[in-house]
Parts: C-alpha cells; structure tokens; sequence
C-alpha cells in the first residue's frame, strides 16, 4: 500500500481541493503502489467509496474528474472491456523542496510520548487500509474505532434507582400497592403539622395498604394517595365518634296529655 505516496499526498495536496476530495485522494493514495504509483482497485469499489465517505458512483467519477483537473491524478488505462480503470498519482511535490517526512518528525522523544498513532508496531490488525491522520482523513479513521459497548452501570447507580423505585415516586404507569411502604421524616413532619402523631400514622398506614390491596387499587403516586388518605383520618377524628344508622336521640314529649293519661 502506498504509504509513502499517502504521505505526499498529505502534505502537498493543491489547497483548492475541498475536504471531500481531499479525503478522497487521501484514500486512493492508500490504495495505490509507491513505485509504481497507480491505484490498484477501481476507483469506484464500495469499500473504496466507503472509506472515502463518497455516497455513490457518479459523485466519485465527479471528484475524480476533479483530481484530474487539479493534476493530482491521470487516466492511466483500461475502463474498458471489463478492465479496472487505473490511475497515476502525479508528483505533487515541488522540486526541491524537503521530503514530506521532514514536515512532521517523529515525537517519541517529546515528554515521554508514544511512537506515532500510524506507525506499523502499534497500527491495531485489519486497520492497514485505514491510517490515521490529523486532517480530513482523520474523520473517518477515528470513527472507524469508536467503542461502540455500552458502559455497565455503577453499583451506586443500581442502588439509587432501586431507593427511588421503592421511596414511592411517582410511576411512569399506574402500579399495585407496594409492597414496602418506606416512612421518612419528611413524611413524619407532615403528618405532625396535620396533629397525627408517629404511632397514628404507623396505624392509618397499615389500613391504608390493607385497603388497597385488599381492592387491587392502582395509583401513579402513591405518596400522594398516602397524604389523601391521612387528610381524610384528621377529618373522620375531627368529627368525633360515628352514631348508629337510623338512631333517634330521647327527647322529653312537648304534649302534657300524654302525663295527664297517665302514659308517663
């Protein structure tokens, strides 16, 4: 693979290119021999255009048409009868000036850092045809490693939504009642400023999950239902013990014949 005419490519591309075609030489350059300079698939192979972000044929012959116009490659042959089209990558740098590598020395002496990222030891199995690089090619080349396993969740994160589910907040659906009924200070002071004391609302609790589930009620909020259910005990307390359906209080009879007959 031409890693040496990648290199060129690189560095001495015409500034007038735009970043598509420039990824697209970049990605070409790749694919084609230092020596002999010619591209060795079609220019118009899927993994090629893949590579190159190019979403068809006709889009890649029009940035290749482009490269030629900017004389960074020739028809080199073939295109015909069945033969893949070659190209030739044009000598883009300018005579006498230093050799692409010159440009950008080596940094595995600098503040302990690593051999570069595209060098042969640490270039990771199957990424040969993808180098990276700190321009446009480097776009598809990173997203190409992207770690795509979700991370597992934290043991904290478990427990916290876990509390949150059996602390009764309000549910996305409606829901049975709980199993647990977990009581918080916060819950103990409402009900105190109510005049429900801690052992009154332990017991008005009890009847509260034993009514509901006895009649398989279901609630969003059960904190909620539980306030409800507190407010109307205050109110029952307040109005004292409940008579007997149908019961009269005695009055004294208002007509004295009834002590004159003798009935009383």
């Amino acid at each position: 693979m031409g890693y040496e005419l990648y290199r060129e490519v690189k560095v001495w591309a015409p500034d007038g290119l735009t970043k598509g075609e420039k990824l697209a030489a970049l990605v070409l350059a790749d694919d084609a021999n230092d020596a002999t300079r010619l591209t060795f698939h079609s220019v118009v192979d899927a993994e090629i255009m893949r590579q190159a972000m190019v979403p068809d044929d006709r889009a890649m012959r029009r940035i290749v048409a482009k490269l030629q116009e900017w004389k960074v490659l020739e028809h080199a042959g073939g295109g015909h009868n069945g033969r893949t089209a070659k190209y030739r990558f044009l000598h883009l740098e300018p005579a006498g000036s230093p050799k692409a590598d010159e440009n950008h020395p080596p940094t595995d002496d600098v503040a302990g850092q690593k051999p570069p990222a595209n060098s042969e030891e640490n270039m990771p199995k199957g990424a040969e045809n993808h180098p990276p690089t700190d321009d446009v090619a480097g776009r598809f080349s990173a997203s190409s490693r992207v770690e795509t396993t979700r991370p597992t969740p934290s043991a904290s994160s478990t427990s916290s939504s876990s509390t949150t589910k059996s602390a009764g907040k309000p549910a996305s659906r409606a829901t049975t009642a709980p199993d647990r009924f977990p009581l918080d200070e916060r819950m103990y002071r409402w009900a105190a400023e109510k005049g429900l004391d801690r052992d009154r609302v332990h017991g008005e609790t009890e009847k509260f999950l034993d009514y509901h589930r006895s009649k398989g009620t279901k609630h969003r909020d059960w904190n909620a239902a539980w306030r409800n259910w507190m407010r109307k005990a205050i109110e029952f307390t307040a109005r004292g013990p409940a008579r007997p359906s149908g019961h009269t209080p005695y009055q004294a009879p208002r007509d004295h014949s009834v002590y004159e007959n003798g009935f009383f």
